[in-house]
């Protein structure tokens, strides 16, 4: 649960494997591969096979593996399926208990014992030249502990929305504060250090639903985070929690709370901080309107202290100064 005293920087280190059936051991998986891809499903078997045969058919001949890690579902994976993959780079486990969304992605880095990871939810997608561009970037910036590459959103009509497909590959370094105005995007393209996210505690599931936002802005506090403007994944709008009105809701609530929480850390004035939130709240609240659910509606502003609505050019008149202090601030408190 969170709330006003939460610490987003306080964590608690390790991940316990949970009890679970090994299903397959494909000929090709080796824990002296580069990459893990971790595929979390739950009772979603044909998006499943497209998220798998997109992991599986990447360019390049680099060594990675893939960890399915099913939670606990009620359909099962078929001989068919299972025999498909047997001669392939892939690990199939079952959960003997269902982990939550965020404790099965912390499930599938436990069991990977690869340098670095990666998630791809059931319903999503890498494209051919994921693996490849990630580790052209990785093998020479090796410093590098997390990297977050582009995803584009794919609605169920087929349509790209709200993304800017780029090719550009470099990496830039983001900082806590700059993933206030420019969030991580969905845990689909994050690639990180293994031993590195174990260390941090991986998601910390009693931050639902936003649990990845949370994970990146500690992360980026303590760690060089880098995000990458190529598109590499393929998030697709499914029904699922995500459309819910109380897990919109949670993302708002939860996400005023983090930025509220980074802004303190840079000894960010209340009334401004409160002039901050009011705009972020009313544009989160019509970005979700837009993507997900026509109807939501934020209902909870008066639970919270910040302003009620702020002109978009006083908005940016503002965030241009903030953004400002805090590279000042974060320079002179680095020397």
């Amino acid at each position: 649960m969170i709330d006003s005293s939460t610490d987003f920087y306080s964590f608690k280190s390790g991940i316990q494997v949970k009890p679970y059936k090994e299903l397959m051991i494909g000929e090709k998986y080796s824990t002296d591969a580069f990459l893990t891809v971790i595929i979390t499903t739950y009772n979603r078997l044909v998006l499943l096979q497209e998220a798998i045969e997109s992991a599986l058919n990447q360019r390049g001949d680099l060594k990675y593996n893939i960890l399915v890690v099913d939670n606990c579902s009620s359909c099962y994976l078929s001989n068919y399926m299972l025999d498909k993959y047997r001669k392939k780079n892939i690990r199939i486990v079952r959960n003997k208990e269902n982990l939550g969304m965020f404790g099965n992605m912390n499930q599938g880095a436990a069991l990977a014992k690869t340098k670095y990871i990666c998630f791809l939810h059931d319903d999503d997608l890498y494209c051919p030249e994921f693996v490849e561009s990630v580790a052209s970037i990785l093998n020479l910036k090796s410093w590098i502990k997390a990297l977050h590459v582009g995803v584009a959103c794919k609605q169920k009509d087929g349509s790209l929305h709200n993304y800017i497909l780029s090719n550009h590959l470099s990496a830039n370094k983001s900082k806590d504060y700059s993933l206030i105005f420019r969030g991580p995007g969905a845990p689909t393209g994050l690639i990180v250090d293994r031993e590195a996210f174990i260390y941090y505690g991986g998601y910390n599931t009693d931050y639902y639903p936003t649990s990845d936002y949370c994970f990146a802005c500690l992360f980026a506090h303590y760690e060089n985070y880098y995000k990458c403007a190529k598109t590499l994944c393929v998030y697709r709008l499914e029904d699922n929690a995500s459309l819910r009105e109380e897990t919109l809701t949670s993302f708002v609530y939860n996400d005023c709370f983090l930025h509220d929480f980074i802004m303190k850390q840079y000894n960010i004035p209340k009334f401004i901080r409160a002039k901050i939130l009011g705009f972020l709240v009313d544009d989160q609240e019509k970005m979700l309107r837009e993507k997900y659910n026509s109807h939501f509606s934020f209902r909870l502003r008066n639970t919270l202290d910040i302003d009620k609505g702020v002109f978009k050019f006083s908005y940016l008149v503002l965030r241009f100064f903030i953004e400002v202090y805090f590279r000042v601030f974060s320079f002179l408190h680095q020397r």
